[in-house]
Parts: C-alpha cells; sequence; structure tokens
C-alpha cells in the first residue's frame, strides 16, 4: 500500500469524520434557544413596561407645570370642570381633546395631547359612542355626555373641582348660599395647602375623576377592561407593576403603592389611619385577593 493511499484512509477514518447532532442532542439546543427566547421576551416586556412608566411620570411632571402656572394666574384655582364644555379654555379635560381640534397656545398654556394619556392607556374603550365610558388598568375612558367630546387616561381628585352652575341642578341654589366646605370638605383652593407633598391632585385613572371618602372599600377585581368607580377605585388599577403614576399638590410626583392609596391626604378631613391601613388594622387577608401581592402600608 503506497503512502499515499495510507495517508488518504487516515484522514477518512472513524475518528476524523464530523459527527452529526443526534435527534437528543437536537432537542436539548431547541430547549435551550426556547428557554433563552423566553427570558428576552419577559426582560424586553419588563423594559418597555419600565419605559413606560418613565414616560407617565414625565407626563405629570408636565401636568404639574402647567397647572402651576395657571393656578399661579388665576388665584389658586384649577380650571373647572362641567358636563357642558362651553368654553374650552376653563375646563381641565378640555384643553386639547382629541376631538376638539385644538392645538396646544403657549400664550394659554394647554397641554399637548399625549399628556391626555399615559402611554400604557392610549386607546379609548369607546372612542365613537356617546355617553360615559369607563376606561381600564390598559385603556382611556371617554367622556361624550354631553358638550365637547374628551378622553384621557388620568383622573382628578375630585375635591379639587370646581362645579359650574347648571341650570336643572336643583341644589344649585342652596351651594351658592352655602360655604362649600359646609356641603362637602374640599380643598378648593390650593394656595397654602399643608402637607402638599401628600396630597393627590391627578393619577393614573379609568375614570375621569373619582370622589375619595372615609372608609371606601377596594374594588374586587382589577380594572381590565372596564370598571366604572367614581371613588378612589378609579385609581386603584395595577397599570405600573402595583403602582400608579401620581401627581401631589407641591407639583411633585411618583408612583404610589396601590394600598397606599388610603393613605394618602385626599382632602382635609380625610383619616389617613384609616380602616384600610396597617395604622388602621387592616390584615393582609383583608384585601381582594388580586391586590394581596402587593406591598403594605
Amino acid at each position: 500500500m503506497s503512502a499515499e493511499r495510507m495517508s488518504r484512509e487516515s484522514a477518512n477514518g472513524p475518528e476524523n469524520r464530523q459527527r452529526a447532532f443526534t435527534l437528543l442532542e437536537l432537542l436539548v439546543v431547541i430547549s435551550i434557544v426556547a428557554l433563552l427566547m423566553a427570558i428576552l421576551t419577559v426582560a424586553v416586556r419588563k423594559a418597555r413596561n419600565q419605559a413606560r412608566a418613565v414616560v407617565c411620570q414625565a407626563n405629570l411632571r408636565q401636568w404639574g407645570i402647567l397647572l402651576h402656572v395657571y393656578t399661579s394666574a388665576s388665584e389658586g384655582r384649577l380650571p373647572e370642570w362641567g358636563d357642558v364644555a362651553d368654553d374650552p379654555d376653563k375646563h381641565l379635560w378640555w384643553w386639547d381633546s382629541p376631538r376638539s381640534g385644538r392645538s396646544k397656545d403657549s400664550a394659554t398654556n394647554k397641554p399637548e395631547r399625549d399628556l391626555l394619556f399615559c402611554p400604557s392607556a392610549t386607546r379609548p374603550a369607546a372612542p365613537e359612542s356617546k355617553g360615559i365610558h369607563a376606561g381600564g388598568t390598559f385603556l382611556a375612558w371617554v367622556y361624550a355626555h354631553t358638550g365637547t367630546p374628551a378622553w384621557g387616561s388620568y383622573g382628578l381628585n375630585d375635591r379639587f373641582q370646581e362645579h359650574p352652575p347648571a341650570a336643572q341642578d336643583p341644589q344649585y341654589v342652596q351651594r351658592e348660599i352655602r360655604p362649600p366646605e359646609e356641603i362637602r370638605p374640599a380643598l378648593r383652593l390650593i394656595n397654602d395647602v399643608p402637607n402638599a407633598n401628600r396630597v393627590p391632585i391627578l393619577l393614573d385613572s379609568c375614570m375621569p375623576w373619582g370622589d375619595v371618602g372615609a372608609g371606601q372599600r377596594p374594588a374586587k377585581y382589577d380594572a381590565v377592561p372596564t370598571r366604572v368607580a367614581w371613588d378612589i377605585n378609579s385609581f386603584c388599577i395595577d397599570r405600573h407593576a402595583g403602582r400608579v403614576g401620581t401627581l401631589f399638590l407641591d407639583w411633585s410626583t411618583r408612583r404610589v403603592g396601590l394600598k397606599e392609596l388610603w393613605t394618602l391626604k385626599w382632602h382635609k378631613d380625610y383619616d389617613t389611619a384609616g380602616p384600610w391601613s396597617k395604622a388602621g388594622g387592616v390584615r393582609p387577608e383583608d384585601w381582594p385577593k388580586w391586590m394581596r401581592r402587593f406591598k403594605d402600608y
């Protein structure tokens, strides 16, 4: 046997042949790739949600600047709220409603349209419908009852709303002759309010506003897809991993824990150590199941 032939056979011998993957090895590789893809998908989703939460907080910070400018020029009063938006310059949610055709006016400090929405809830629940439609954890509310329609995904602490006269309201005369604080404890004017950094004014919400009273119970379920609530549960939605973006009366912003909502100073007579706070004796098992995993306050 020639040296050339021996060399060729040696090169093609069993020890030098390329070894193919077995079926088991292929399945292992596919499983590892699938696991890495799942981990990557979760990480990307988490990063996207965190980015949206950051943008939401930036929106609320812009709201703080706009409202600070407005109230400074209006003797401490906020824009009004009313069923009929005859004058959009005076109504909070009609400053730049998507249907109003209005654009930002630097002279009057109206907000951009994007500021009406948390980036996690930009799609209206019923964009072409009339009436009032609740939003959800990730849906915007719609207010098209009367007047110029509006929608958004932030809500106002109702104790800061002005309630313009309405001819059809039989209680209007009574409200005119009695101070507002005798009708319900309220914080109408925002000048010199104590502990302003604990007083919420604008929050992530499934409704345009919420009127928070003492001892209001948490909802039995999250607001997916919709939940009609005109109280603290307007704001108790799991939009940002157990937190909601909040603008306070000192114009600071932060994400507030859902259970922490019951410890904020919603109005001057609100008990921050009420029955739904740790100081008030609430137990972890007292909360609805969907809220039990969140931090206690």
